[in-house]
Order: C-alpha cells, then sequence, then structure tokens
C-alpha cells in the first residue's frame, strides 16, 4: 500500500508538471508586434530571435512532457487505455501534433486513432529511440496522417530496459501557420528556416515546408542558401519569383537550422 501511495503522489507530481509545461511557453513567448521596415538588419533582429525563441519554446514544450510522461506508471504499465489519458492531455499545449505510444515491435497507438495499423520500424530514428536515446527533431511524413512532421520522442524505461516510447509528430505547416499568427508580421514579411541539408523546415507560406530552396531555379537564391549554411548569422539578398529579398538569418543551436527573416518587395 505504501508504495501504490508513492506511485500515485508520483503521478500527481508528473500531471502537476505537464500542466506547468502547459502555461509557461504561452508566457515566455511574447514576440513584438512592431512593424519591420525596409532596413531589416535594423528592425528585424529583435524579431528574428523572438521567432526562433517561439518555435524553440513550441518544440521544446512537448519534448519535455513527453520526458516526463515516460517516467510515469501509467506509461511503464504499457496499457494503451492508461497511457491515453496523459497523452490526451498534452493536446492543452496547443502544439499543431498527433501523440502516441510505441510498443517495441514498431506498431503504435496515437490518441487520435488507437491502434493506427501502421509500423516505425523503418524510420531512421527507430533504433536509436529503442536503445535508449531521446529523438529530438526527425523530419518525416506523417504515417498516420501524411503531413510533414518533426518527431519528438522518449523511450519508457523500467528496470532499465526500454519497454516503449511516447512521440510526437509535430505538423510543420501548421506550426508554419502558429508562428505566422503568433508573430504578426506586415504583410511584406517572409521568414522560413532550412536545415543543414537545405530542406525547408518551416515557412510563411506553409506548402513549401520540405521543398529544397536550392533547387527552385533561382541562382541568386541558391547562392544565398549556402551562404547561410556556411555562416552562423548573417544577411543575403536575393531574388525569386520576380521578387527581390533581403533577410537576416541566425543559427537555432537546439535544432540546429538557419531561420530567416526579411523584407519582400517587387524588383
Amino acid at each position: 500500500m505504501k508504495n501504490q501511495g508513492i506511485k500515485t503522489f508520483a503521478s500527481g507530481l508528473i500531471l502537476l508538471f505537464i500542466g506547468f509545461s502547459i502555461i509557461s511557453p504561452a508566457e515566455e513567448a511574447k514576440p513584438p508586434r512592431h512593424p519591420l521596415t525596409n532596413d531589416i538588419t535594423m528592425s528585424g533582429d529583435y524579431a528574428l530571435c523572438a521567432m526562433i525563441s517561439l518555435v524553440e519554446n513550441h518544440i521544446k514544450s512537448m519534448a519535455n512532457s513527453l520526458d516526463v510522461l515516460a517516467q510515469a506508471t501509467e506509461a511503464k504499465s504499457c496499457d494503451w487505455e492508461k497511457i491515453k489519458p496523459l497523452l490526451a492531455a498534452l493536446k492543452n499545449l496547443d502544439v499543431p501534433s498527433t501523440i502516441f505510444f510505441i510498443r517495441p515491435d514498431g506498431s503504435y497507438f496515437s490518441v487520435e486513432m488507437g491502434l493506427t495499423g501502421q509500423n516505425l520500424k523503418d524510420r531512421d530514428y527507430f533504433p536509436g529511440l529503442m536503445a535508449g536515446e531521446k529523438v529530438k527533431g526527425s523530419l518525416v511524413v506523417s504515417k498516420s496522417t501524411g503531413k510533414k512532421s518533426l518527431v519528438v520522442a522518449s523511450p519508457i524505461k523500467n528496470e532499465g530496459k526500454v519497454i516503449g516510447a511516447l512521440g510526437a509528430s509535430i505538423f510543420l505547416e501548421e506550426l508554419s501557420e502558429k508562428v505566422k499568427g503568433e508573430m504578426n508580421f506586415p504583410e511584406n514579411a517572409v521568414f522560413f528556416a532550412i536545415n543543414k541539408d537545405s530542406e525547408t523546415t518551416l515557412n510563411w507560406r506553409p506548402e513549401r515546408v520540405f521543398v529544397d530552396p536550392t533547387k527552385q531555379g533561382s541562382e541568386s537564391m541558391t547562392k544565398a542558401i549556402k551562404e547561410m549554411l556556411a555562416k552562423d548569422e548573417g544577411m543575403v539578398e536575393y531574388n525569386f519569383q520576380g521578387k527581390h529579398r533581403k533577410v537576416i538569418f541566425r543559427t537555432s543551436t537546439m535544432l540546429d537550422w538557419r531561420f530567416a527573416l526579411g523584407i519582400e518587395r517587387s524588383k
């Protein structure tokens, strides 16, 4: 009875932590509402840093919550009916995503679908996850939703052995829209993020997520992207689809993405 009481108390603390996780990111991420000027190098640096922090907070809140829930008695039971209520509570984080429980054989349950009938064993991140490593940002097209996603996940361990995992596929197109709304940029603003492989991970035009900007037929944009990937921060200019863009960029140490913010005008 004493051990059961301790477990119940621990689960209560976990839920309390999740409650703070749900509140904190929204309170911390208060982006600027001022308009950007044509001199983006002067007006945009603070806004760019705020945008990076906003995205990191959304992803971090989900990853940290999964990490804590993976320690819960309910998670260690590997019983979906016990796990589902904990994962369903993460929807209050307001991060566009599907949240799931993975079995060691790769089958998985999502909050929306229950047992999905899909298998994650062929995902690049799966062997490491089952070996006890956290997943911090693998890019995939979700098997259960078909959406372009970033995966975060935490292994569930019992006496040192991995017995499953909790994960989330964060929808990058919807996250792009969320950032656009929360930052309240002017009409002529452009923003995007790219990874080290020049793959677009966020974009003010969400349909461009997962597009490689170096393969869009613009020599000046290709040159600009290559310059961005060679530096941690700076400013570049390029032309694309009859528009001239001047953007500043910085690297997120958490995600290793280059985030860019700029102004677009007719040539």
